[in-house]
């Protein structure tokens, strides 16, 4: 049975506000990085951040990771400390490999996200 035009309207105004509904989450652990790993969220990077980043790097002393803003601000540059080995400092912690990844790709979803241009007015 084929749709009326309503209910074909209604249909694709469905589809839209879910698509819709999709694009606005903020839960980027499904979506892609550019290189190709799975992009994380905060759920997976804050426990990396606690174990070994809090201890220097939590409230009261800034930059103070466990706040998401915070660490979002500085995705990039956490990022880079981290793959070029200055991040955490030598003797106290260090990441493998897996961890590495999920900072990487984190920080990746965080400054993609930034590229993308915004409507005027949000």
């Amino acid at each position: 049975m084929k749709p009326s035009g309503l209910q074909a309207a209604l249909l694709g105004t469905g589809l839209l506000a879910g698509l819709a509904g999709l694009v606005a989450c903020d839960n980027v652990q499904d979506l892609t990085s550019v290189s190709g790993i799975p992009a994380h969220g905060w759920s997976e990077v804050y426990p990396i951040f606690a174990k070994s980043c809090l201890p220097c790097h939590g409230p009261g002393n800034g930059p103070d990771l466990a706040k998401k803003s915070e660490s979002e601000a500085m995705a990039q540059k956490i990022a880079d400390a981290v793959d070029e080995g200055w991040m955490p400092t030598a003797g106290t912690v260090s990441f493998g490999p897996a961890q590495k990844k999920v900072i990487d790709a984190w920080a990746d979803s965080i400054v993609n996200v930034a590229k993308i241009p915004q409507k005027k007015g949000d």
